[in-house]
């Protein structure tokens, strides 16, 4: 009989030393998830949107004024947005359903480059553009950034707008 009970004793206290590993191992799981759910973690892309291909028309509006040919040491302000727009550019990991556009930032705003579906493109106009004798106008400029965005040719779902200005206050005052 004795040995029954050492026997049973055995199998008991595995059983036990396991149950009590498993829920040791969930008591550390959820403090993980409390510990990150009190952090807030920013992931830059989500987990899903990683692995599917984007539908996003980025619209690089550039300011052309004539503030933008202003030299700072080696660099005009055009050359330092144009390599911030370069920077953003290289951040982007473009699918066939991408689109880029480029609309010029003054009084008299153009769009240079509309519904292109590749970043060379995009590169090429920027490194075209030359500022003008032209004030700013952020008002006329939106507005042709809004008409290029209702363009029902370009359909995408996801839309950004990415601007580059030095943010003269002249461009932001308007009677409209």
């Amino acid at each position: 009989a004795m040995e029954f009970l050492l026997a049973a004793l055995k199998r008991t206290r595995r059983r036990l030393q396991l149950e009590n590993l498993i829920l040791l191992l969930l008591r550390i799981l959820v403090l993980l998830l409390l510990a990150l759910a009190v952090a807030r973690p920013f992931f830059r892309e989500a987990p899903l949107d990683a692995i599917a291909d984007s539908d996003a028309h980025h619209v690089f509006v550039m300011d052309v004024s004539s503030s933008m040919g202003y030299k700072r040491a080696q660099n005009t302000t055009l050359d330092v947005a144009r390599k911030a727009a370069e920077k953003v550019l290289e951040e982007i990991r473009p699918s066939e359903q991408d689109r880029f556009s480029l609309v010029t930032l003054s009084q008299y705003p153009e769009t240079v480059l509309k519904g292109r579906n590749r970043k060379e493109q995009l590169r090429a106009a920027l490194a075209e553009l030359r500022p003008l004798d032209y004030g700013t106008s952020i008002h006329a400029t939106l507005l042709e950034v809004r008409q290029l965005l209702d363009d029902p040719e370009i359909r995408n779902q996801d839309r950004r707008v990415h601007l580059f200005t030095d943010l003269q206050r002249l461009g932001w005052d308007s009677r409209d």
